[in-house]
């Protein structure tokens, strides 16, 4: 069962990977409502896809340990847009997500509908890596007052 279940997401993925640009190069995936969970998450870490620009994983069910798997990634050095919403992410997640130092050009961090709380807001100002980071959206988590307040007092 778990090799037919590979197997299946893994032909997904190839059928995605044929829609490449003019260059032969992926610039933005997108799998929203893809239930990825951490196996899902494995496989797509399998594929270097070093023009990556955007990456939508809304509602894909990542869980602590696909986040963790994410963080840790190196293999998309040109990202741009990563899109988390609605993948339940909590405060332990953000601190798993910000350990990574390889996407250098983030620029956008969508994190909306998740239970980010104060905690998550302070591992996240704390980063430094993402130094061109331009837009962060964090509507409907658990910042409260103090995790805005945080937010507003940090000078990264």
């Amino acid at each position: 069962m778990r090799k037919w279940i590979t197997e299946t997401r893994d032909k997904k993925f190839q059928e995605v990977l044929q829609s490449r640009d003019d260059k032969g190069c992926i610039r933005a995936l997108n799998l929203e409502d893809n239930d990825l969970r951490t196996t899902g998450v494995s496989l797509l870490l399998e594929w270097t896809l070093e023009s990556l620009e955007e990456l939508n994983l809304t509602a894909c069910n990542i869980d602590e340990k696909g986040i963790e798997a994410l963080s840790s990634n190196s293999k998309w050095p040109k990202l741009q847009s990563l899109n988390l919403l609605g993948n339940n992410l909590g405060d332990e997640e953000c601190q798993l997500l910000v350990r990574n130092s390889t996407w250098k050009n983030l620029k956008i961090l969508m994190l909306d509908h998740n239970k980010i709380g104060e905690l998550g807001v302070k591992e996240l100002v704390k980063n430094n890596t993402w130094v061109d980071l331009a837009e962060i959206s964090l509507g409907d988590n658990e910042i409260g007052d103090q995790g805005a307040f945080l937010f507003g007092s940090s000078e990264n």
